[in-house]
């Protein structure tokens, strides 16, 4: 499969590129800056994320699209890495999804990635899919990038 893939570089994305490339797929990764010297089977496409729309050509007839891109959370916050953060997972899925609506042949799946952080801090309460979203920082995050990503439906 040709898949594309943001947030290659990151804890997941690394591991995942592996993964795939064993499994005999070729990505084209989007990212900011794209390393000097990369395997054959990768096509590296500059992005940021919070610039605009990915650049159509990355996703143009690709299988799949995988959005693991985010700023981590794993940081002392303060509001501008709070901003960062949000920006990063709702309006990066945005601009994606921006990107795919202007492919020629966009692509059929996204898989875009969220966190359990939706449900917000609950203690030792036992949670499934079915749990109501918390209302901290997080878990409203959580559900707007979730809604962005709802929006690649509109794309096929």
């Amino acid at each position: 499969m040709q898949i594309a893939l943001t947030g290659a570089t990151g804890f997941v994305g690394r591991r995942l590129v592996e993964r795939l490339l064993a499994d005999g797929h070729t990505l084209r990764i989007l990212a900011r800056r794209p390393p000097a010297q990369t395997d054959a089977r990768i096509q590296w496409f500059t992005w940021d994320q919070s610039s605009g729309p990915a650049p159509a050509a990355s996703v143009d007839g690709a299988d799949a699209v995988v959005n693991l891109a985010g700023e981590p959370v794993a940081q002392r916050w303060n509001a501008a890495v709070k901003d960062k953060i949000r920006a990063s997972r709702v309006n990066g899925t945005k601009n994606l999804v921006a990107g795919m609506r202007e492919a020629m042949r966009p692509p059929r799946v996204l898989v875009s990635a969220s966190a359990v952080g939706i449900y917000g801090s609950r203690g030792d309460e036992m949670l499934t899919e079915d749990s109501a979203p918390g209302t901290d920082f997080l878990a409203r995050i959580c559900r707007d990038w979730e809604h962005a990503a709802d929006e690649a439906q509109a794309v096929g």
